[in-house]
């Protein structure tokens, strides 16, 4: 286990960080390491970490997964920019969320 941080000081008020923050601001740091090592063209692996470097998150920005970025440049941007249609595309595409359900849409 980590040791956690010592007291900072916040907006006027004492805070003391826990174990479990500490230990997710590291995992948040690291993730965010193995993600700008791939999107700079970096061989892997990426981390020195079993349990990173074996399975796959969440990407550190939403809109960076492959499912968003096909939202973003197949459902939003394609068709028709009235904005009740542009709604009705999202809407539809987020019930199921799955891009070869759209294709067959």
């Amino acid at each position: 286990m980590t040791k956690s941080v010592g007291t900072v000081i916040v907006a006027g008020r004492r805070l003391q960080p826990t174990p479990v923050f500490d230990a997710y601001w590291r995992f948040a740091t690291a993730r965010q390491q193995v993600y700008q090592a791939r999107l700079s063209g970096d061989p892997p692996p990426w981390t020195t970490d079993a349990i990173m470097a074996a399975h796959r998150f969440t990407n550190c920005y939403r809109a960076a997964d492959r499912v968003s970025q096909y939202l973003i440049s197949e459902v939003i941007y394609r068709g028709s920019q009235d904005p009740a249609e542009v709604l009705f595309r999202i809407l539809l595409f987020k019930f199921f969320n799955r891009i070869s359900t759209w294709q067959l849409l």
